[in-house]
């Protein structure tokens, strides 16, 4: 068989999760269930999600705390559906403790990224955002 071939010990719900994505796992359906309640007496989502002011303010743990935060339960389902899809292979073939570093540097990465981009109040570029990057002159 081919998946044999690359060591894969196939897919779908038999298939159990490696360590580091069963921790992962565990540890975002718990830090969204913190969220969710914590959201209603304080601004927990403003204190630990990515805010690219406060960062540049000097809240830099914003960069490592947001990869746990989600927007709601859709998105938390559909994140940890992925890492366990895909997440299970990486860590097998990386191992543990580099698919960890893997997985922290990808977040942070991303957060450093998010933070220094100029943002038209939308999650994806507009044509208005393209023109106006056109029309500055650097």
């Amino acid at each position: 068989m081919e998946l044999a071939r690359f060591g894969a010990a196939g897919f779908g719900p038999g298939r159990s999760a490696t360590p580091a994505v069963r921790v992962l796992i565990l540890a975002c359906a718990g830090i969204y269930l913190l969220q969710v309640v914590a959201d209603r007496f304080f601004p927990f989502t403003y204190w630990f999600g990515l805010v690219p002011a406060q960062a540049a303010r000097g809240a830099v743990w914003q960069l490592a705390t947001y990869i746990f935060l989600h927007g709601g339960l859709m998105h938390l389902l559909f994140n940890l559906l992925a890492l366990w899809m895909f997440g299970s292979d990486v860590e097998e073939r990386m191992g543990t403790a580099r698919f960890l570093r893997f997985w922290f540097t990808t977040g942070i990465g991303a957060g450093l990224v998010a933070a220094r981009a100029p943002s038209s109040g939308c999650s994806w570029p507009s044509r208005s955002s393209f023109r106006a990057a056109r029309s500055r002159s650097w």
